[in-house]
């Protein structure tokens, strides 16, 4: 994996230190790939609520899934 360089304040690098310690992260590279990781997994929460708060958009998406389920034929229920 290549590597690169970035500068930080070092206020900035004390707070992912911080971060780091308590996630038990070895390097600060682990915490920043955590906090992107956690980042995106609330990003695509945050999706499924707006899609939610449509009604219309909603049934949509639950209908074209159990389009998708019926091609897929994967034996799984759906919710």
């Amino acid at each position: 994996m290549a590597t690169t360089t970035i500068k930080v304040d070092t206020r900035l690098r004390d707070r992912i230190v911080e971060i780091s310690q308590d996630f038990g992260a070895g390097s600060i590279a682990e915490t920043l790939e955590r906090l992107i990781d956690e980042h995106e997994a609330h990003a695509a929460v945050a999706a499924y609520e707006a899609l939610r708060a449509d009604p219309d958009e909603w049934a949509d998406y639950r209908n074209e899934l159990s389009e998708w389920n019926a091609v897929t034929a994967d034996g799984l229920r759906s919710r």
